[in-house]
């Protein structure tokens, strides 16, 4: 569309939660999150269990505290990008160190999630999450990514909410 610039920042931020949006992760994706030495990466993929729920039961004001809520903590736990790239999926990019330090890291935002959930009235599980590591040595293919972010979140459930895997 002819007038629209990308790089606006109202494009590429969602105003509810701060985090970037669906397509800053699509751009930085084709960037292959500016990963130039193709270090270790991992994703992580984070749904918010049942916000559908929340919002009907304790409204949407509270739903919306609960994304600002989860954005704020994958940022404070990753100190990576988050991206916002659903009403209730959430996604950060770890890329260095190793897979090893990006499970660590997954597990405490995952712990964190469930142990403040009682300030939150909500009961555990609090998030649906799935890391996915992706090979060293070699660019992000951007279908690969987004077959494995839908596939490997898919296979998360409320008894087995947390999943590690490696990508296909």
């Amino acid at each position: 569309m002819k007038g629209t610039d990308t790089s606006n920042l109202f494009f590429q931020v969602d105003l509810l939660t701060g985090c970037n949006n669906l397509v800053s992760f699509s751009k930085s994706l084709h960037n292959n999150f500016k990963n130039t030495n193709f270090a270790p990466a991992s994703l992580i993929v984070v749904d918010i269990y049942q916000l559908r729920d929340i919002n009907q039961i304790q409204g949407f004001e509270y739903g919306d505290s609960i994304l600002r809520w989860t954005g704020f903590a994958i940022k404070d736990i990753t100190s990576s990008t988050v991206y916002r790239i659903s009403g209730d999926n959430f996604v950060a990019m770890l890329i260095g160190d190793s897979h090893e330090v990006h499970e660590t890291i997954a597990r405490k935002l995952f712990d964190r999630f469930n142990s403040e959930a009682p300030q939150l009235n909500l009961a555990p599980p609090v998030a649906r999450l799935a890391l996915i590591h992706f090979p060293a040595g070699v660019p992000l293919n951007p279908w690969v990514v987004w077959r494995n972010l839908n596939e490997k979140l898919e296979q998360t459930s409320i008894e087995q909410p947390f999943q590690i895997s490696h990508a296909d």
